[in-house]
């Protein structure tokens, strides 16, 4: 399965989410892991596309998430705003996966949650297009 199609198989996972009203989501234990899934996927996809623009950038990394980011917005191949939003949600996301209140944290930021991730991938998929161009 190629990226793109990676991406949104995990993307429709989170979205399953906002068809449920909090309190029919927070009882669905199914619903909730489906959820998660999706938002892991869409990361680590996302890292994916993180380490591919890193080489085609030919700029040298760490290996973490977080690391693959710095080193983009440092070359100043991602903007300002979309490091720190895409941090924000990422922090957010491994701290809701430790809490007890777990589904009330992923149903309160579910839209954020998309829409910067999504954000995040499609900028960083258009920088790889651009360095594929080059070369």
């Amino acid at each position: 399965m190629n990226r793109e199609n990676a991406f949104w198989d995990a993307y429709r996972r989170i979205e399953l989410g906002l068809s449920f009203s909090e309190e029919e989501f927070e009882k669905r234990e199914d619903v909730i892991k489906t959820v998660e899934s999706g938002i892991e996927g869409c990361i680590n996809v996302l890292e994916i596309s993180l380490e591919e623009l890193v080489k085609k950038a030919n700029i040298s990394s760490g290996t973490g998430f977080e690391e693959k980011l710095w080193t983009l917005a440092k070359a100043g191949l991602l903007p300002p705003l979309l490091l720190n939003d895409t941090l924000d949600v990422y922090r957010y996301v491994k701290n809701a996966q430790k809490s007890q209140k777990r589904a009330l944290m992923y149903y309160t930021a579910l839209v954020r949650i998309m829409e910067v991730i999504e954000a995040c991938w499609k900028y960083v998929e258009k920088e790889i297009a651009r360095f594929s161009q080059l070369n």
